[in-house]
């Protein structure tokens, strides 16, 4: 398996993590939404979270896309030369 293919996987599973984690925090955040100066200071995290998260889910496409295309280059590289060894 390909390093990129790894690390595409580890990135997806942290930012799915990272996403889930992010809403059950914002689930909570709305019922503690009585107390404005704890509040104000979680949603001030909670917030840029999602995206950080979504940063990361992008980046592990990224990934995936550059292990598509090297599966990509070698098989065509193989079938090349398979074509013109058995010619």
């Amino acid at each position: 398996m390909p390093v990129t293919a790894k690390a595409f996987i580890a990135l997806a599973m942290t930012g799915l993590g990272l996403g889930v984690f992010q809403a059950i925090a914002s689930i909570i955040l709305a019922g503690r939404a009585d107390d404005p100066a704890g509040f104000g200071s979680l949603v001030a995290w909670v917030g840029p979270l999602r995206e950080f998260a979504l940063g990361i889910i992008l980046a592990g496409i990224a990934l995936a896309l550059v292990t598509i295309g090297d599966v990509l280059r070698f098989q065509f590289g193989r079938v090349r030369q398979l074509a013109r060894t058995s010619g």
